[in-house]
């Protein structure tokens, strides 16, 4: 029975890691989303949760926030690769806020159905900006 049940264990590691390894089709990422924006860094840190829309199409963004800069989402381009998506925003910002919130540079992407998650961990820091989407 042990061995039934190790064998079980060993082909869902295998399929769960198989899985990730799989490109995300750019075809299917195509649409406008909608959900919340969150920045966490430990327990003790209190950031405010964002509601945004991020629409993709064919390789172009555009999108916005409840919240002024938090997370400044304007347009610009994005590409894939397996799991990782890299915007480029072409937007002009001024500086009078903190510019790690602008949607710019590499984030690893999940997609379940309808669910799309981006996640980004700022280099040098526990840091982590995540964005929580639905497609409509």
């Amino acid at each position: 029975m042990k061995n039934v049940f190790l064998l079980f264990v060993i082909l869902f590691l295998f399929m769960s890691v198989s899985c990730d390894k799989e490109e995300i089709d750019p075809e299917t990422l195509n649409g406008t989303y909608t959900g919340y924006f969150v920045r966490a860094s430990s327990p003790s840190a209190d950031y405010a949760r964002a509601n945004v829309t991020l629409t993709l199409d064919n390789g172009k963004f555009s999108g916005s926030s409840n919240m002024p800069y938090y997370p400044a989402i304007c347009r610009g381009t994005y590409s894939l690769s397996g799991h990782e998506i890299q915007f480029q925003n072409e937007c002009f910002w001024t500086a009078n806020f903190d510019w790690t919130y602008i949607l710019d540079g590499s984030f690893r992407l999940s997609l379940d159905g309808d669910k799309l998650t981006i996640t980004k961990q700022l280099e040098g820091s526990s840091i982590i900006d995540t964005y929580a989407l639905e497609k409509q």
